[in-house]
């Protein structure tokens, strides 16, 4: 009992003059140090050496700690929850202009950059596309696809004016093959204004308040999200497994009524089936709106939500954010 009383005193004895100027930040110290000391005296390797230079380190620099996000405020909570911080990994440096890695079950952040920032999404606007189909249209319907559903930009998918699929099979195109033909051609099925309205109505159901559409294919910069709502809608999404079956999906083959294959979709999510424990995700670009890229990992029933905007290389930083995450959480 001794030992522990010393070793509180020395941590945080620092703070004390100037804690209730700042109440978030001692928190957040005082329950990152906290942690550490249960480390220290439950795990023999840590050196007590080790320990004291941390909170050196972390003391010194105290004062310039930024002030934190509402939103990560309000997912913090006072003693660390699992997956726990491995310490001895330092900080992940992010070249995008936002990102997110997050539990999706308990809402603990595991890195942030610019996590409220309002940027353009490009195609993971197709996420709430997919989820107005599942909820609004009947996915046995017959769609003809017209001219007009060809005449946007990107042509990515190969449907032909004429041609007779159904709407789950769309689901497949909009999403493996980010077809933006495909997007407008669901979006026919409720009406295109209509549908871009369900769109905003539902984001403004799930409080996305930094969260707007104007189309259903996320090529016009204003479809515009954050990282943290992202995440918030992508957890909402969870509740279709259909959707993530799809999203999960590497490549679809799509027959005619004669059986004769009529196109053959690859996901554009290189990462898929490359990294353990994935399950799915969406990509995403265009000019303004630069890389963007989701994820969902699964681990001992926990869900992570994984968010890049505007990145120069999306899928080299997504990998090098997985392997930091892996590196410095402790998931066993």
């Amino acid at each position: 009992m001794t030992k522990w009383l010393i070793s509180l005193l020395l941590i945080f004895n620092p703070l004390f003059s100037g804690a209730h100027q700042q109440p978030f930040i001692f928190r957040s110290f005082l329950k990152e140090n906290l942690a550490r000391v249960i480390q220290f005296y439950t795990f023999p390797h840590w050196e007590k050496n080790q320990l004291e230079e941390k909170r050196k380190q972390e003391t010194k620099s105290f004062a310039q700690m930024p002030t934190p996000s509402s939103t990560w405020l309000q997912s913090i909570s006072f003693l660390d929850q699992w997956p726990y911080r491995n310490w001895d990994i330092p900080s992940f440096t992010l070249q995008a202009k936002a990102g997110l890695a997050i539990d999706l079950n308990t809402s603990k952040i595991l890195f942030q950059k610019n996590i409220d920032s309002v940027r353009p999404i490009a195609s993971l606007t197709k996420l709430m596309t997919g989820l107005i189909i599942l909820e609004k249209a009947d996915l046995n319907q017959k769609i003809t696809i017209t001219e007009e559903d060809l005449a946007g930009y990107g042509r990515m998918g190969d449907l032909q004016e004429s041609e007779i699929i159904s709407v789950k099979n769309l689901l497949y195109a909009l999403f493996l093959e980010s077809s933006n033909d495909a997007a407008f051609a669901l979006a026919r099925t409720l009406g295109q204004e209509k549908f871009v309205r369900l769109m905003n109505q539902k984001a403004q159901e799930l409080n996305l308040e930094k969260t707007h559409f104007i189309d259903p294919s996320g090529y016009e910069p204003e479809n515009v999200s954050t990282p943290w709502e992202l995440a918030q809608l992508i957890k909402y999404s969870l509740k279709y497994p259909l959707l993530w079956e799809i999203l999960g999906t590497t490549q679809k083959e799509i027959y005619s009524p004669d059986g004769k294959v009529v196109h053959y979709w690859r996901n554009t999510n290189r990462l898929l089936g490359k990294w353990p424990n994935i399950i799915g995700g969406k990509t995403g670009y265009t000019e303004e709106a630069g890389g963007c890229l989701f994820l969902v990992t699964k681990i001992k029933n926990h869900y992570f939500a994984f968010v890049i905007l505007g990145s120069e290389n999306k899928f080299r930083e997504m990998e090098a954010l997985l392997k930091w995450t892996e590196e410095a959480y402790r998931f066993r």
